[in-house]
């Protein structure tokens, strides 16, 4: 700002005189003096912390009741502190009800000089961005120009720092977010001009830790700076330029030292540069080059003293072009150093922590909360994988496994809501637990976020220990789901092998007979049934066949059904219940009766357990098409004559199991040609439909007389069809079985 190629006449550099104008503050830090009562030597977030300043006048020398009623509309409510280039008082806003810093610069000015300050004051009220300070409001009052900025009750730099360890990458990662400020100002052709830790205040919000930039009034003075032979900022933080007074060749560059000269110290804890007098100090800045910090601090990455060196260099050409690029830079060593740390390595000789086996993804925009998060997380050993917003996080959420994710609710292009629904919305092996960082405690809020699908909050700013508590409480439904599933696999595998088995007991293939033909359809339940059906061939004449429905549903029915199918197996098998195994060399077929009651004395345990079977069995002479059959509790056959007409016939008997030595009684019929057969389970005619009416054998006989002149597997697949029109969306709640056989019209 201002005309910072401007030089005039006098070259020579103004070195201050030794006296007494400066002196070294509480940090080491040479500062300009200016005297003042004891009692009001505390600074405010405004002020130029550790620098002594006054409670007087742009004089010096009044008290506190000198201060002004009124600036312009705002009310005085005290002095927040003063610096060398102006006062900062504490005012209030009655229009908005909000406290305001308000600083008056202390320059002899005339009124083309306040145009030209209010007007560079509207310049810096166009920077937004959350590391600058906001400008609210800028004028003139009683001849003074004035500028209206945010109140921050946070705490500078200089003495966060002292209340604390920071590692080199919390330093890293810092000095990356002032980096951030300063790179959009600069945009915006402003410069700082008095970097320092006194002019960054650090905010706790809800996002973690962040710097801002204050106190910009040396660049509001650029208006009458950037001459050459003219030393302005803060000795310690000063560039070679500004040390030589060659105001003319300040840029975005004399920021980018200053803030290494912050990095440096947050490293090493020291200050590049230290002298008793003002002119030692600045011919140091000038000639001597800095210590490399890692002559004395331990456990710096040389990548790091190279990115705090070079933008401390000397020459101007030989600094970082802008603060975005060392902004990224310190990013990037961050990152490779994470990524280092987490890759395989050697053994390390001292106790390593134990893995939990969960795999965490965080989501937070913030950079020093996500690698604070990150940092505790990996010590707790867990893996973690970290994404800087919810799009990225969703990304890496397709591509990877996590059983649990925390995310900021708060963050652009996707925020935490969003990404939580995107989340709920994907089908994942397992349950993926979420807990959300968030400044919203409403009760409104929580039950937006759970509605969302979150299972946690956590608000913000919290402390690693409640993190810890709220992770252990994920950690173990996130165990106890990971148990459910693998139980529920190991029970589908289970009911997988159950259904292999049962559906082995069905038709493979169907008998050769001359003259018959077969149809059969099963369609399971959306549970696992007990129904079964079969085509056997007894003997050179003769054929079995039978349908069954064991009562119940799940693995006990289906297990009993491929039991039962077991032993109702053709002629060949020993353990067969349809022939008797004499000796002689051919087996004696036995009859319908005789088979229900073996069944009922063999599966006799089955009734014991609760269980039993419903049955229709009969035996088809298929030279004669003499069918004997017998039914165990098993609805009736269906007999349609050639003519197409249905009709049912069947005898009663008791099911399978349910009585020991029940007694049972068959039947007979001939199947003339062109006749057809129907035997079926109680799923067809008990299905109910919307209306909780169900199918019924008139609808059976119906459907059977309308698909009469259709093939025989025509006729039974389109009864299935009437029958799934009529149950619509209905849930199937029980097997259907069907076995059907037409003698051939021409035998």
């Amino acid at each position: 700002m201002g005309d910072a190629n401007q030089a005039p006449e006098n070259d020579a550099p103004a070195f201050p005189p030794d006296n007494g104008q400066y002196e070294l503050n509480d940090f080491g830090e040479t500062v300009m003096y200016f005297s003042q009562p004891e009692e009001d030597t505390e600074q405010s977030p405004q002020s130029s912390r550790g620098e002594p300043s006054s409670a007087a006048n742009s004089s010096g020398d009044a008290d506190s009741a000198d201060l002004p009623a009124k600036i312009d509309k705002y009310e005085i409510q005290g002095l927040l502190g003063r610096g060398a280039y102006g006062a900062v008082y504490l005012g209030f806003d009655a229009q908005l009800d909000r406290q305001v810093a308000i600083k008056v610069p202390l320059l002899n000015t005339d009124a083309k000089t306040d145009e030209l300050l209010v007007s560079e004051a509207r310049q810096l009220a166009k920077l937004k961005h959350p590391n600058i300070v906001t400008i609210f409001d800028v004028g003139v009052h009683d001849g003074n120009c004035f500028i209206v900025a945010d109140y921050l009750q946070g705490k500078d730099l200089n003495r966060w720092i002292a209340e604390r360890t920071l590692t080199w990458r919390e330093s890293a990662l810092m000095v990356a977010s002032i980096a951030d400020g300063l790179a959009e100002a600069h945009a915006q052709n402003t410069i700082h001009r008095d970097i320092k830790p006194a002019n960054i205040i650090v905010m706790e919000r809800a996002e973690g830790f962040t710097p801002v930039l204050v106190d910009f009034g040396l660049a509001l003075s650029s208006a009458s700076g950037g001459r050459r032979g003219e030393i302005v900022g803060t000795p310690n933080y000063m560039s070679p330029e500004q040390a030589q007074g060659e105001g003319h060749r300040i840029d975005g560059r004399t920021d980018i030292y200053a803030l290494g000269v912050i990095l440096y110290k947050m490293l090493s804890g020291e200050l590049p540069f230290r002298a008793a007098k003002i002119t030692d100090l600045l011919r140091q800045i000038i000639d001597e080059e800095p210590r490399p910090p890692r002559q004395f601090v331990h456990g710096i990455p040389e990548q790091l003293e190279r990115i705090c060196l070079k933008a401390m260099a000397k020459s101007v050409t030989e600094r970082y072009t802008t603060a975005g690029d060392i902004a990224k830079e310190l990013r990037q060593l961050v990152r490779e150093t994470e990524a280092a740390t987490t890759a395989p390595s050697k053994p390390k000789p001292k106790p390593q922590v134990p893995k939990s086996g969960i795999r965490m993804l965080i989501a937070d925009d913030h950079e020093l909360t996500r690698f604070k998060l990150q940092s505790d997380l990996e010590k707790w050993g867990h893996e973690v994988v970290a994404a800087e917003d919810g799009e990225q996080a969703f990304e890496l959420f397709q591509q990877e496994k996590f059983s649990l994710v925390i995310t900021d609710w708060m963050m652009p292009n996707v925020d935490g809501l969003q990404l939580v629904q995107k989340i709920r919305a994907t089908k994942t092996d397992e349950y993926v637990y979420v807990i959300m960082l968030t400044a919203k405690a409403e009760k409104h809020d929580i039950v937006v976020g759970m509605g969302a699908g979150a299972d946690d909050f956590l608000a913000k700013p919290f402390h690693r220990d409640e993190l810890n508590v709220r992770l252990r409480a994920g950690i173990r439904i996130t165990k106890l789901n990971r148990e459910l599933t693998e139980t529920n696999r190991r029970i589908s595998r289970s009911l997988e092998a159950v259904i292999r088995m049962r559906q082995s007991c069905l038709p493979s293939s169907l008998p050769d007979a001359p003259g018959f033909k077969f149809a059969w359809e099963h369609k399971p339940s959306d549970d696992l049934g007990g129904d079964l059906l079969n085509v056997v061939q007894l003997d050179d004449r003769q054929l079995g066949l039978y349908v069954l429905d064991v009562k119940g549903q799940g693995m006990p029915a289906s297990l009993l059904a491929t039991s039962i199918g077991r032993v109702m197996s053709p002629s060949l098998d020993a353990n067969s219940v349809l022939v008797e195994q004499d000796g002689s060399s051919m087996p004696r077929v036995l009859e319908p009766f005789e088979v229900a009651r073996k069944l009922n004395e063999q599966f006799a345990w089955a009734g014991r357990d609760g269980q039993f079977f419903s049955l229709v069995y009969g035996v088809l002479d298929t030279h004669d098409g003499e069918l004997r059959y017998v039914s165990a509790g098993h609805p009736p056959l269906i007999h349609q004559r050639a003519n197409g007409t249905p009709e049912v016939v069947g005898t009663s008997g008791m099911p399978i199991g349910m009585i020991a030595d029940s007694d049972y009684e068959q039947d007979s019929l001939t199947l003339e040609p062109g006749d057809r057969l129907v035997m079926y389970s109680d799923g067809l005619t008990d299905t109910p439909n919307a209306s909780d009416e169900l199918f019924g054998s008139a609808r059976v006989l119906d459907s059977l007389t309308r698909l009469a002149r259709l093939t025989l597997n025509e006729s039974i697949r389109g009864l299935l069809s009437d029958l799934g029109k009529w149950r619509g969306k209905v849930a199937a709640t029980d097997d259907v079985s069907l076995l059907a056989v037409e003698v051939a019209a021409g035998r």
